[in-house]
Protein backbone atom coordinates (compact mmCIF):
# COMPACT_ATOMS: atom_id res chain seq x y z
CA UNK A 1 0.00 0.00 0.00
CA UNK A 2 1.32 3.47 -1.46
CA UNK A 3 1.56 6.70 1.04
CA UNK A 4 -0.85 8.48 -0.54
CA UNK A 5 -3.30 5.57 -0.04
CA UNK A 6 -2.76 5.75 4.00
CA UNK A 7 -3.80 9.52 3.33
CA UNK A 8 -7.01 10.65 5.54
CA UNK A 9 -8.36 13.75 4.86
CA UNK A 10 -8.40 16.50 6.63
CA UNK A 11 -11.91 17.97 8.85
CA UNK A 12 -12.97 21.55 8.31
CA UNK A 13 -13.05 22.20 11.82
CA UNK A 14 -8.89 22.27 11.39
CA UNK A 15 -9.17 25.06 8.70
CA UNK A 16 -6.03 25.94 7.60
CA UNK A 17 -4.07 22.60 8.15
CA UNK A 18 -2.80 20.27 5.36
CA UNK A 19 -3.08 16.55 6.52
CA UNK A 20 1.04 15.48 6.14
CA UNK A 21 2.09 12.51 4.06
CA UNK A 22 3.70 9.63 6.06
CA UNK A 23 7.28 11.65 7.33
CA UNK A 24 10.50 9.91 8.31
CA UNK A 25 13.00 11.23 10.67
CA UNK A 26 16.05 12.38 10.44
CA UNK A 27 19.15 9.93 10.01
CA UNK A 28 20.61 11.17 13.11
CA UNK A 29 18.00 9.21 15.04
CA UNK A 30 20.12 6.72 14.77
CA UNK A 31 22.24 7.65 17.18
CA UNK A 32 19.16 8.02 19.66
CA UNK A 33 17.92 4.89 19.17
CA UNK A 34 21.37 3.45 19.79
CA UNK A 35 21.80 5.02 22.78
CA UNK A 36 18.11 4.55 23.99
CA UNK A 37 18.63 0.47 23.33
CA UNK A 38 22.05 0.56 25.43
CA UNK A 39 20.43 1.95 28.19
CA UNK A 40 17.46 -0.76 27.71
CA UNK A 41 20.21 -3.09 27.59
CA UNK A 42 21.71 -2.49 30.83
CA UNK A 43 18.70 -1.75 32.78
CA UNK A 44 16.56 -4.49 31.63
CA UNK A 45 18.36 -7.25 29.66
CA UNK A 46 22.14 -7.07 30.46
CA UNK A 47 21.49 -10.36 32.68
CA UNK A 48 20.57 -12.15 29.49
CA UNK A 49 23.87 -11.73 28.97
CA UNK A 50 25.51 -12.99 31.76
CA UNK A 51 26.09 -16.33 30.33
CA UNK A 52 28.04 -15.28 27.63
CA UNK A 53 30.09 -13.42 29.79
CA UNK A 54 30.75 -16.12 31.86
CA UNK A 55 31.97 -18.96 28.63
CA UNK A 56 34.46 -15.22 27.65
CA UNK A 57 35.87 -15.66 31.10
CA UNK A 58 36.36 -19.07 31.20
CA UNK A 59 37.73 -19.23 27.82
CA UNK A 60 41.13 -19.39 29.36
CA UNK A 61 44.29 -17.31 27.40
CA UNK A 62 41.50 -16.20 24.87
CA UNK A 63 39.27 -14.96 27.13
CA UNK A 64 40.00 -11.55 25.75
CA UNK A 65 39.71 -12.71 22.12
CA UNK A 66 35.91 -14.44 22.98
CA UNK A 67 35.10 -11.15 24.92
CA UNK A 68 36.18 -9.54 22.05
CA UNK A 69 34.20 -11.07 19.46
CA UNK A 70 30.98 -11.29 21.78
CA UNK A 71 31.37 -7.00 22.19
CA UNK A 72 31.81 -6.82 18.93
CA UNK A 73 28.69 -8.56 17.67
CA UNK A 74 26.25 -6.80 20.31
CA UNK A 75 27.82 -3.40 19.25
CA UNK A 76 26.92 -4.58 15.32
CA UNK A 77 22.98 -5.89 16.82
CA UNK A 78 22.54 -2.38 18.27
CA UNK A 79 23.58 -0.51 15.23
CA UNK A 80 21.79 -2.45 12.88
CA UNK A 81 19.03 -2.70 14.88
CA UNK A 82 18.83 1.12 15.03
CA UNK A 83 19.31 1.52 11.90
CA UNK A 84 16.03 -1.07 10.86
CA UNK A 85 14.64 1.19 13.55
CA UNK A 86 14.98 4.43 11.93
CA UNK A 87 13.83 3.02 8.09
CA UNK A 88 10.93 1.16 9.53
CA UNK A 89 9.28 4.19 11.99
CA UNK A 90 6.74 6.86 10.02
CA UNK A 91 4.64 9.64 10.99
CA UNK A 92 2.19 11.89 10.44
CA UNK A 93 -0.51 14.49 12.05
CA UNK A 94 -4.33 13.58 11.17
CA UNK A 95 -6.77 15.98 11.63
CA UNK A 96 -7.34 15.23 14.76
CA UNK A 97 -4.62 12.18 15.77
CA UNK A 98 -1.18 11.83 15.32
CA UNK A 99 -0.32 8.58 13.07
CA UNK A 100 2.77 6.30 14.43
CA UNK A 101 4.16 3.46 12.32
CA UNK A 102 7.00 1.65 13.73
CA UNK A 103 8.89 -1.86 14.78
CA UNK A 104 10.65 -4.33 12.71
CA UNK A 105 9.98 -7.94 13.41
CA UNK A 106 6.55 -7.11 14.65
CA UNK A 107 4.86 -3.74 12.97
CA UNK A 108 3.07 -1.65 14.93
CA UNK A 109 0.26 1.13 13.83
CA UNK A 110 -0.43 4.03 16.92
CA UNK A 111 -3.22 6.11 16.90
CA UNK A 112 -3.51 8.98 19.40
CA UNK A 113 -6.28 11.16 19.62
CA UNK A 114 -5.54 15.51 19.74
CA UNK A 115 -8.11 15.32 22.83
CA UNK A 116 -6.43 12.75 24.94
CA UNK A 117 -2.80 13.55 25.02
CA UNK A 118 -1.98 15.12 28.09
CA UNK A 119 1.51 16.91 27.16
CA UNK A 120 3.82 17.47 24.09
CA UNK A 121 7.43 17.94 25.32
CA UNK A 122 10.69 18.48 23.66
CA UNK A 123 14.04 17.03 24.75
CA UNK A 124 17.35 18.62 23.39
CA UNK A 125 19.97 15.65 23.64
CA UNK A 126 23.37 17.25 23.99
CA UNK A 127 23.62 15.61 20.81
CA UNK A 128 21.38 17.25 18.60
CA UNK A 129 22.14 20.48 19.62
CA UNK A 130 24.78 20.95 16.94
CA UNK A 131 21.97 20.30 14.33
CA UNK A 132 18.99 22.20 16.21
CA UNK A 133 16.82 18.95 16.63
CA UNK A 134 14.86 17.93 19.13
CA UNK A 135 13.23 14.71 20.58
CA UNK A 136 9.42 15.12 20.59
CA UNK A 137 7.40 13.04 23.35
CA UNK A 138 3.78 13.07 23.29
CA UNK A 139 2.37 11.58 26.49
CA UNK A 140 -1.29 10.30 26.27
CA UNK A 141 -3.60 10.48 29.28
CA UNK A 142 -4.34 6.83 30.48
CA UNK A 143 -0.76 5.66 29.04
CA UNK A 144 2.02 3.95 31.41
CA UNK A 145 4.21 6.12 29.91
CA UNK A 146 5.40 8.04 26.70
CA UNK A 147 3.17 7.02 23.77
CA UNK A 148 5.47 8.17 21.09
CA UNK A 149 9.27 9.70 20.94
CA UNK A 150 9.71 11.15 17.98
CA UNK A 151 13.76 11.81 17.28
CA UNK A 152 15.72 13.96 15.35
CA UNK A 153 13.47 16.46 14.42
CA UNK A 154 13.99 19.72 13.19
CA UNK A 155 13.27 22.25 16.19
CA UNK A 156 10.51 24.58 13.80
CA UNK A 157 9.06 21.51 12.76
CA UNK A 158 8.93 19.95 16.45
CA UNK A 159 7.43 23.23 17.54
CA UNK A 160 4.87 23.13 14.59
CA UNK A 161 3.35 19.46 15.63
CA UNK A 162 3.47 20.56 19.26
CA UNK A 163 0.92 24.07 18.22
CA UNK A 164 -1.24 21.47 16.05
CA UNK A 165 -1.44 18.90 19.19
CA UNK A 166 -2.14 21.37 22.19
CA UNK A 167 -3.73 23.83 20.32
CA UNK A 168 -7.11 21.44 18.74
CA UNK A 169 -10.21 22.02 19.73
CA UNK A 170 -13.08 19.27 19.56
CA UNK A 171 -15.56 20.38 17.28
CA UNK A 172 -18.61 20.64 20.49
CA UNK A 173 -15.89 22.89 22.08
CA UNK A 174 -15.40 25.48 19.50
CA UNK A 175 -18.51 27.58 20.52
CA UNK A 176 -17.44 27.87 23.66
CA UNK A 177 -14.33 28.52 23.40
CA UNK A 178 -14.87 31.35 21.24
CA UNK A 179 -16.75 33.00 24.11
CA UNK A 180 -14.19 32.98 26.15
CA UNK A 181 -11.61 34.31 23.98
CA UNK A 182 -13.85 37.00 23.39
CA UNK A 183 -14.49 37.62 27.08
CA UNK A 184 -10.74 37.18 28.23
CA UNK A 185 -7.95 40.41 27.93
CA UNK A 186 -6.47 41.43 25.60
CA UNK A 187 -3.90 43.35 26.88
CA UNK A 188 -1.91 40.81 28.91
CA UNK A 189 1.66 39.49 27.29
CA UNK A 190 1.62 36.58 25.48
CA UNK A 191 3.59 34.80 28.69
CA UNK A 192 3.80 35.70 31.99
CA UNK A 193 7.45 33.90 33.93
CA UNK A 194 6.30 32.47 37.13
CA UNK A 195 9.54 31.30 38.68
CA UNK A 196 13.35 31.15 37.34
CA UNK A 197 15.13 29.14 40.12
CA UNK A 198 19.30 30.02 40.77
CA UNK A 199 22.12 27.53 41.48
CA UNK A 200 21.28 28.02 44.92
CA UNK A 201 17.90 27.26 44.90
CA UNK A 202 18.83 24.08 42.79
CA UNK A 203 21.30 23.03 45.81
CA UNK A 204 18.06 23.22 48.41
CA UNK A 205 16.32 20.90 46.01
CA UNK A 206 19.23 18.62 46.29
CA UNK A 207 19.44 18.42 50.04
CA UNK A 208 15.42 18.35 49.80
CA UNK A 209 14.40 15.78 47.70
CA UNK A 210 14.50 12.04 48.65
CA UNK A 211 17.01 11.32 46.37
CA UNK A 212 19.39 10.71 49.09
CA UNK A 213 17.48 8.45 50.83
CA UNK A 214 16.85 6.59 47.69
CA UNK A 215 20.45 6.37 46.74
CA UNK A 216 21.26 5.45 50.70
CA UNK A 217 18.85 2.71 50.66
CA UNK A 218 20.41 1.30 47.23
CA UNK A 219 24.14 1.73 48.56
CA UNK A 220 22.52 -0.40 51.88
CA UNK A 221 21.27 -2.47 49.80
CA UNK A 222 24.45 -3.54 48.00
CA UNK A 223 26.79 -3.62 50.64
CA UNK A 224 26.35 -7.25 51.43
CA UNK A 225 27.40 -8.39 47.68
CA UNK A 226 30.36 -5.97 47.82
CA UNK A 227 31.38 -6.40 51.43
CA UNK A 228 34.13 -9.63 50.81
CA UNK A 229 35.53 -7.34 48.00
CA UNK A 230 35.74 -4.40 50.18
CA UNK A 231 37.20 -6.12 53.36
CA UNK A 232 40.28 -6.07 52.55
CA UNK A 233 40.60 -2.63 52.28
CA UNK A 234 38.18 -1.47 54.93
CA UNK A 235 39.84 -3.58 57.55
CA UNK A 236 43.23 -2.47 56.95
CA UNK A 237 41.83 1.09 57.11
CA UNK A 238 40.04 0.70 60.44
CA UNK A 239 43.09 -1.35 62.24
CA UNK A 240 45.39 1.74 60.70
CA UNK A 241 43.05 3.85 63.04
CA UNK A 242 42.56 1.86 65.90
CA UNK A 243 46.02 2.41 66.20
CA UNK A 244 45.90 6.19 65.34
CA UNK A 245 43.18 6.51 68.21
CA UNK A 246 46.05 4.56 70.39
CA UNK A 247 44.07 1.47 71.27
CA UNK A 248 40.93 3.19 72.44
CA UNK A 249 38.02 0.37 72.70
CA UNK A 250 35.74 2.52 70.74
CA UNK A 251 38.35 3.17 68.03
CA UNK A 252 36.73 1.10 65.06
CA UNK A 253 33.57 2.55 66.28
CA UNK A 254 34.62 5.90 65.92
CA UNK A 255 36.02 5.02 62.46
CA UNK A 256 32.25 3.56 61.37
CA UNK A 257 30.52 6.55 62.24
CA UNK A 258 33.25 8.41 60.67
CA UNK A 259 32.93 6.63 57.22
CA UNK A 260 28.80 6.07 57.61
CA UNK A 261 29.22 9.87 58.15
CA UNK A 262 31.24 10.13 54.91
CA UNK A 263 28.96 7.98 52.51
CA UNK A 264 26.01 10.48 53.60
CA UNK A 265 27.88 13.39 52.35
CA UNK A 266 29.04 11.85 49.10
CA UNK A 267 25.27 11.06 48.61
CA UNK A 268 24.39 14.30 49.22
CA UNK A 269 26.75 15.88 46.85
CA UNK A 270 25.58 13.25 44.41
CA UNK A 271 22.04 14.66 45.08
CA UNK A 272 23.10 18.31 44.62
CA UNK A 273 24.64 17.43 41.25
CA UNK A 274 21.95 15.93 40.14
CA UNK A 275 19.20 18.36 41.32
CA UNK A 276 21.63 20.95 38.90
CA UNK A 277 21.63 18.92 35.87
CA UNK A 278 18.39 18.32 35.95
CA UNK A 279 16.89 21.63 36.59
CA UNK A 280 19.47 23.35 35.47
CA UNK A 281 17.93 27.35 34.42
CA UNK A 282 14.39 26.18 35.52
CA UNK A 283 11.80 28.07 34.25
CA UNK A 284 8.33 27.99 34.52
CA UNK A 285 5.94 30.37 32.32
CA UNK A 286 2.07 30.53 32.14
CA UNK A 287 0.53 32.12 28.76
CA UNK A 288 -2.87 33.55 28.08
CA UNK A 289 -3.66 30.32 26.34
CA UNK A 290 -3.83 28.98 29.87
CA UNK A 291 -0.80 26.58 29.94
CA UNK A 292 1.82 26.35 31.93
CA UNK A 293 5.15 26.03 30.12
CA UNK A 294 8.57 24.47 31.93
CA UNK A 295 11.61 24.52 30.48
CA UNK A 296 14.97 22.71 32.73
CA UNK A 297 18.11 20.46 31.57
CA UNK A 298 22.35 21.20 31.69
CA UNK A 299 22.54 18.51 28.77
CA UNK A 300 19.36 17.32 27.99
CA UNK A 301 17.18 20.34 27.39
CA UNK A 302 13.10 19.89 28.44
CA UNK A 303 10.51 21.54 27.02
CA UNK A 304 7.36 20.92 28.55
CA UNK A 305 3.75 21.94 28.19
CA UNK A 306 0.76 21.51 30.59
CA UNK A 307 -3.15 22.76 30.16
CA UNK A 308 -4.50 23.95 33.63
CA UNK A 309 -7.20 22.11 32.53
CA UNK A 310 -5.44 19.22 32.68
CA UNK A 311 -4.26 19.29 36.48
CA UNK A 312 -6.44 17.23 38.15
CA UNK A 313 -5.00 18.15 41.95
CA UNK A 314 -1.77 20.20 43.32
CA UNK A 315 0.37 18.57 45.74
CA UNK A 316 2.52 20.89 48.18
CA UNK A 317 5.11 18.62 49.63
CA UNK A 318 7.46 19.44 52.64
CA UNK A 319 10.15 16.83 53.64
CA UNK A 320 11.75 17.83 56.90
CA UNK A 321 14.87 19.08 55.07
CA UNK A 322 12.92 21.32 53.40
CA UNK A 323 10.82 22.27 56.28
CA UNK A 324 14.31 23.51 57.59
CA UNK A 325 15.00 25.55 55.00
CA UNK A 326 11.61 26.88 54.66
CA UNK A 327 10.77 25.64 51.26
CA UNK A 328 7.99 23.51 49.43
CA UNK A 329 8.34 21.21 46.29
CA UNK A 330 5.26 21.40 43.84
CA UNK A 331 3.06 18.88 41.71
CA UNK A 332 0.61 19.82 39.65
CA UNK A 333 -1.09 16.38 39.07
CA UNK A 334 -2.54 15.14 35.54
CA UNK A 335 -4.47 12.44 34.74
CA UNK A 336 -3.36 8.83 34.91
CA UNK A 337 -5.22 5.62 35.07
CA UNK A 338 -4.11 1.93 34.86
CA UNK A 339 -2.10 2.09 38.70
CA UNK A 340 0.56 4.19 37.08
CA UNK A 341 3.19 4.87 40.10
CA UNK A 342 6.29 7.34 39.04
CA UNK A 343 9.19 8.94 40.92
CA UNK A 344 9.23 12.90 40.00
CA UNK A 345 11.97 13.48 37.42
CA UNK A 346 11.23 9.71 36.01
CA UNK A 347 10.07 9.15 31.97
CA UNK A 348 6.70 8.92 31.25
CA UNK A 349 6.03 11.02 34.44
CA UNK A 350 2.44 12.25 34.97
CA UNK A 351 3.33 15.30 37.39
CA UNK A 352 4.98 18.62 36.29
CA UNK A 353 7.46 19.56 39.24
CA UNK A 354 8.25 22.85 40.43
CA UNK A 355 11.12 22.26 42.73
CA UNK A 356 12.25 24.37 45.94
CA UNK A 357 9.25 26.84 46.14
CA UNK A 358 9.01 29.91 49.02
CA UNK A 359 5.50 30.05 51.01
CA UNK A 360 5.00 32.70 48.57
CA UNK A 361 5.28 31.19 45.45
CA UNK A 362 2.88 28.45 47.03
CA UNK A 363 0.40 30.97 47.80
CA UNK A 364 0.46 32.44 44.94
CA UNK A 365 0.29 28.83 42.87
CA UNK A 366 -2.84 27.98 44.80
CA UNK A 367 -4.33 31.31 43.65
CA UNK A 368 -3.30 30.46 40.27
CA UNK A 369 -4.80 27.12 39.47
CA UNK A 370 -7.48 27.44 41.80
CA UNK A 371 -8.67 30.81 41.85
CA UNK A 372 -12.21 30.53 43.30
CA UNK A 373 -10.60 29.01 46.02
CA UNK A 374 -11.34 30.32 49.87
CA UNK A 375 -8.79 29.48 52.33
CA UNK A 376 -9.82 29.18 56.07
CA UNK A 377 -8.42 29.68 58.83
CA UNK A 378 -7.48 26.52 60.02
CA UNK A 379 -7.58 22.56 58.76
CA UNK A 380 -10.12 20.22 60.87
CA UNK A 381 -8.09 17.48 62.62
CA UNK A 382 -9.41 13.95 62.84
CA UNK A 383 -10.15 12.05 66.15
CA UNK A 384 -7.38 11.04 68.26
CA UNK A 385 -9.02 7.04 68.02
CA UNK A 386 -6.99 7.02 65.04
CA UNK A 387 -4.12 6.48 67.51
CA UNK A 388 -5.27 4.26 69.67
CA UNK A 389 -6.61 1.95 66.25
CA UNK A 390 -3.70 1.87 64.87
CA UNK A 391 -1.91 0.77 67.60
CA UNK A 392 -4.78 -2.14 68.56
CA UNK A 393 -5.28 -3.61 65.47
CA UNK A 394 -2.02 -3.11 63.88
CA UNK A 395 1.05 -2.80 66.27
CA UNK A 396 0.44 -4.52 68.99
CA UNK A 397 -0.40 -8.03 67.59
CA UNK A 398 2.44 -7.82 65.37
CA UNK A 399 4.87 -7.15 67.99
CA UNK A 400 2.71 -10.22 70.43
CA UNK A 401 3.09 -12.39 67.50
CA UNK A 402 7.07 -11.65 67.19
CA UNK A 403 7.27 -11.56 70.89
CA UNK A 404 5.44 -15.09 71.12
CA UNK A 405 7.70 -16.95 68.43
CA UNK A 406 10.90 -15.26 70.52
CA UNK A 407 9.77 -16.80 73.27
CA UNK A 408 8.96 -20.10 71.92
CA UNK A 409 12.19 -20.35 70.17
CA UNK A 410 14.99 -18.52 72.84
CA UNK A 411 12.73 -19.08 75.78
CA UNK A 412 14.05 -15.65 77.67
CA UNK A 413 13.13 -12.26 78.60
CA UNK A 414 14.89 -10.54 75.68
CA UNK A 415 11.91 -12.26 73.87
CA UNK A 416 9.61 -9.67 75.33
CA UNK A 417 11.95 -6.68 73.54
CA UNK A 418 8.79 -6.50 70.69
CA UNK A 419 6.47 -5.14 73.30
CA UNK A 420 8.22 -2.02 73.22
CA UNK A 421 6.53 -1.08 69.60
CA UNK A 422 3.74 -0.11 70.89
CA UNK A 423 5.75 2.23 73.46
CA UNK A 424 8.15 3.55 70.39
CA UNK A 425 4.91 3.81 67.83
CA UNK A 426 2.76 5.85 69.88
CA UNK A 427 4.41 9.45 69.94
CA UNK A 428 4.78 8.81 65.95
CA UNK A 429 1.51 7.72 65.72
CA UNK A 430 1.08 10.92 67.33
CA UNK A 431 2.94 13.19 64.72
CA UNK A 432 1.12 11.43 62.04
CA UNK A 433 -2.63 12.77 63.80
CA UNK A 434 -0.99 15.97 64.41
CA UNK A 435 0.06 16.49 60.69
CA UNK A 436 -3.82 14.99 59.23
CA UNK A 437 -6.39 17.67 58.80
CA UNK A 438 -9.15 18.80 56.01
CA UNK A 439 -11.13 22.01 54.96
CA UNK A 440 -13.34 22.75 52.05
CA UNK A 441 -15.02 25.36 50.96
CA UNK A 442 -18.19 25.30 48.70
CA UNK A 443 -16.27 23.82 45.68
CA UNK A 444 -12.93 22.58 46.72
CA UNK A 445 -10.82 20.41 48.95
CA UNK A 446 -7.66 20.88 51.01
CA UNK A 447 -6.14 17.97 52.66
CA UNK A 448 -3.32 17.74 55.10
CA UNK A 449 -1.13 14.80 55.96
CA UNK A 450 2.59 13.76 56.96
CA UNK A 451 5.01 12.81 59.56
CA UNK A 452 7.57 15.16 60.69
CA UNK A 453 7.12 16.95 57.39
CA UNK A 454 4.11 17.52 55.43
CA UNK A 455 1.81 16.84 51.94
CA UNK A 456 -1.12 18.80 51.30
CA UNK A 457 -3.50 18.55 48.34
CA UNK A 458 -5.93 20.98 47.21
CA UNK A 459 -8.71 19.82 44.35
CA UNK A 460 -11.45 20.58 42.84
CA UNK A 461 -14.96 18.81 43.75
CA UNK A 462 -15.84 18.38 40.10
CA UNK A 463 -13.06 16.57 39.02
CA UNK A 464 -13.47 13.54 41.42
CA UNK A 465 -14.44 10.74 39.70
CA UNK A 466 -15.80 8.31 43.12
CA UNK A 467 -16.23 9.50 46.61
CA UNK A 468 -17.15 6.40 49.11
CA UNK A 469 -17.82 6.94 52.88
CA UNK A 470 -16.99 3.99 55.13
CA UNK A 471 -17.13 2.91 58.61
CA UNK A 472 -15.86 0.41 61.00
CA UNK A 473 -17.74 -1.52 63.85
CA UNK A 474 -16.13 0.50 66.35
CA UNK A 475 -16.65 4.06 64.12
CA UNK A 476 -20.13 3.55 64.04
CA UNK A 477 -20.28 3.40 67.83
CA UNK A 478 -18.42 6.68 67.84
CA UNK A 479 -19.94 8.67 65.05
CA UNK A 480 -16.80 8.56 62.53
CA UNK A 481 -15.59 7.26 58.89
CA UNK A 482 -13.31 7.43 56.54
CA UNK A 483 -13.73 10.22 53.42
CA UNK A 484 -12.09 8.20 50.21
CA UNK A 485 -11.60 10.36 47.04
CA UNK A 486 -10.63 9.06 44.22
CA UNK A 487 -9.32 11.97 40.80
CA UNK A 488 -7.85 10.63 37.58
CA UNK A 489 -4.73 11.92 39.17
CA UNK A 490 -4.35 10.39 42.89
CA UNK A 491 -6.28 9.07 45.63
CA UNK A 492 -7.05 10.75 48.94
CA UNK A 493 -8.44 9.50 52.41
CA UNK A 494 -9.23 11.02 55.30
CA UNK A 495 -9.87 8.93 58.24
CA UNK A 496 -11.57 9.22 61.61
CA UNK A 497 -12.87 12.33 60.74
CA UNK A 498 -16.95 13.16 62.38
CA UNK A 499 -19.68 11.17 60.06
CA UNK A 500 -21.45 14.71 60.09
CA UNK A 501 -18.11 16.07 57.93
CA UNK A 502 -17.74 13.03 56.09
CA UNK A 503 -21.69 13.00 54.54
CA UNK A 504 -21.00 17.25 53.99
CA UNK A 505 -18.14 16.20 51.66
CA UNK A 506 -19.68 13.33 50.05
CA UNK A 507 -22.81 15.28 49.06
CA UNK A 508 -21.25 18.98 48.64
CA UNK A 509 -18.84 16.65 46.25
CA UNK A 510 -21.79 14.75 44.25
CA UNK A 511 -23.82 17.58 43.89
CA UNK A 512 -20.36 19.79 42.40
CA UNK A 513 -20.17 17.05 39.67
CA UNK A 514 -23.78 16.44 39.08
CA UNK A 515 -24.20 19.98 38.09
CA UNK A 516 -21.07 21.31 36.70
CA UNK A 517 -20.58 21.92 32.97
CA UNK A 518 -16.63 21.35 33.55
CA UNK A 519 -15.01 17.89 31.99
CA UNK A 520 -12.32 16.97 34.53
CA UNK A 521 -9.94 16.90 31.50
Amino acid sequence: MSDSELSIESSPEQEGYELQNWQKVSPLSILHFTIGQIFKFFTQGIQGLLPLLAVGVGAGEKRWLVLGIIALVGGAVLIIGAILTYMKFRYRLHADQVHIQKGVLTRKRLHLDYDRIQNVALEEPLYFRPFNMVVVKIESAGSSGEEVALAGIPREKAAEIRSTVMNYKPQNSLKKEAVTQESAPIDLPAETELLRLSIDELIRYGLSNNNVWIMMGFFGGIMPQIDDMLSSYIKPMFEAGQEAVNGIEYGVAILLVFFLLTVFIVMMLFSILGAIITQYNFRLSRGTDGRFHRSKGLFERQETSLKESKIQAVVFKQGWVAKLLNRWHIYLKQVSFKGQQHQPGQKGDVNLLIPSSTDAFMDRMMGITFPTYKPQEAFSPINKRFIYKTVGLYVLPIATLVAALNWFIHGKLIALVPFLAPVIALPLLYLVWYRYGYQRDDTHGYIRSGFIGQKRTLFAFYKVQTVEVTQSYGQRKTGHAELKIKLAGTSLTIPYMPIEDAYEWRDRILYEVETTEKSFM
